[in-house]
């Protein structure tokens, strides 16, 4: 695979980390990785969530892809709903060498 992308999906998946790595493992090398997800500021509660297994800190999905990744770009955008506890973010990494 050249690419992965993880769009708005990462926060859907139990065991994100395994996910990562699977990732890792099918990507070709020079392969790229994608993930777009929203980050909590606050207010990050799973009791009344049903359908999220994370509301994702920015610091776990970045520790998780710079295990495997080397992190070539990261951007964060207003919610587009203009909350202010959550904002969007993406990060690209490179398949580390």
């Amino acid at each position: 695979m050249d690419a992965v992308l993880f769009n708005t999906s990462l926060d859907h998946i139990l065991d994100y980390q395994t996910a990562i790595l699977e990732a890792h493992r099918v990507l070709k090398p020079g392969g790229r990785i994608v993930i777009a997800a929203y980050v909590w500021l606050e207010r990050a509660t799973l009791l009344t969530d049903s359908v999220h297994f994370h509301h994702f800190r920015e610091y776990q999905i970045l520790g998780a892809v710079e295990e495997y990744f080397d992190i070539e770009d990261i951007r964060r955008y207003e919610d587009p709903k203009h909350a202010v506890h959550r904002y969007g973010f993406y990060v690209k990494g490179a398949l580390c060498a």
